[in-house]
């Protein structure tokens, strides 16, 4: 079997080399990545859920990315006296990650979400207000960009004008979890952005401390749960650094890939606009589909066997999403977009078990109310490109470069 990861060819179209490492090499050593590759579906769910065998604080590796603090960056972050960036909610387990999560639960659950569907239609129309007059828009930078950007700003307390601020740091930082950073002065400038990422938002807990502004921000420096010791300083910088990453360049890829599937497989805007009920199972479908989170890292507790594998202690796992999602042996006629299928919300998009993605109920939320609201203001909509849209060179999120479209407005 041959390593074909960051191939060009691999990265626009990954899915028929996905299907050939499960159907010939379900775990695969690849020595591009440095990690072991599992690709089926019920294998990459026995290795987000045996919390016992396989840990989620996994080593940092060259390879795959420096998005947590390496010893070797510690200057530029004393230089700007900030903390650096520490393991929050991803590579903790145990009690440490339910101490954190259990900080953040509350604001993102149904209830909390449902309460924000308001604000977020109305940035959503605020967003498609600025283009619909010109009938054609690159709907990935200014709107599927844009959103997820609002929305954190929104959750923080923050004006709209702090969006590329936050967006700044989410490269940043997915740059450095995606190992594609090529040099060490590289990697040093990108750390030096995120200590000033850091700086601000040591500044902004001051001035929420001082102001509570009723944010999800000011109630975690204000009025903490009572449960667990509170966060200081530096876990907090971590923490919001995460959230900003985790809600900003996945939900963006998640949208992009939803409305590319819409607009590029005919008849699924006219159904969707008859039944609009039939949104969220396309979301699904398109969570499942087009994963925006590619896959995720695991290292075995002990030397362990996956499929007569034999995988090391401390080795790093890579558990692929995208490829469990399209597997046949778990859902039929994987390749075919099927708003009636059984168990739709069975695919792992989000991951599985303990680590499973804190936003997704925000993330499904602004997927619905965009593909409802670019549906009802715009008809016809086609894409303007005459070549395949390319996808970004990301180990970690799938997402497009661009999404040119022309449409006419519903009057």
């Amino acid at each position: 079997m041959q390593d074909r990861f960051f191939e060009p060819e691999t990265t626009e179209c990954p899915f028929p080399y996905y299907q050939a490492l499960r159907d010939e090499k379900p775990v695969f050593y690849s020595d591009r990545l440095g990690a072991f590759v599992v690709t089926r579906y019920d294998d990459v769910q026995k290795v987000a859920l045996d919390q016992k065998t396989f840990s989620s604080m996994t080593p940092v590796s060259n390879d795959l990315g420096d998005l947590n603090y390496a010893p070797m960056f510690a200057e530029v972050y004393d230089e700007l006296g900030v903390p650096p960036q520490v393991p929050t909610l991803v590579r903790t387990g145990g009690l440490e990650h339910r101490r954190y999560r259990s900080m953040v639960d509350r604001y993102f659950g149904a209830q909390a979400v449902n309460r924000l569907r308001p604000r977020l239609t109305e940035i959503v129309d605020r967003l498609i207000d600025s283009f619909v007059d010109a009938e054609k828009v690159d709907l990935q930078r200014d709107f599927c960009m844009k959103l997820p950007l609002e929305t954190m700003c929104e959750l923080l307390g923050l004006p709209p004008s702090e969006a590329d601020r936050l967006a700044a740091s989410a490269e940043a930082q997915t740059r450095l979890a995606n190992g594609t950073v090529e040099t060490p002065e590289a990697r040093l400038a990108l750390h030096r952005d995120q200590a000033r990422f850091h700086r601000f938002l040591l500044d902004l807990f001051d001035e929420r401390r001082r102001e509570p502004d009723g944010s999800i921000l000011s109630t975690l420096l204000n009025d903490p749960p009572a449960e667990g010791d509170p966060l200081d300083d530096g876990e907090l910088c971590s923490l919001i650094s995460l959230m900003n990453i985790g809600g900003n360049e996945t939900t963006t890829g998640g949208l992009g890939n939803m409305f590319h599937l819409c607009f590029s497989q005919p008849g699924f805007q006219e159904k969707l606009r008859a039944e609009p009920q039939l949104i969220p199972k396309f979301v699904e479908e398109a969570l499942r589909m087009e994963s925006p989170v590619i896959m995720m890292l695991r290292t075995p507790i002990e030397d362990t066997e996956l499929d007569g594998v034999k995988l090391p202690k401390g080795s790093i796992i890579m558990v692929h999403y995208a490829a469990a999602n399209r597997d046949e042996r778990k859902f039929a006629c994987p390749e075919k977009l099927d708003l009636e299928r059984k168990g739709a919300r069975s695919h792992l998009a989000f991951g599985a078990g303990v680590h499973y993605c804190l936003g997704s109920t925000l993330a499904r939320t602004e997927m619905e109310i965009s593909l409802n609201r670019v549906l009802s203001r715009m008809h016809n909509i086609r894409i303007d490109s005459a070549d395949p849209l390319k996808h970004q060179h990301k180990v970690v999120v799938r997402s497009l470069h661009e999404l040119p479209i022309t449409f006419e407005r519903t009057n």
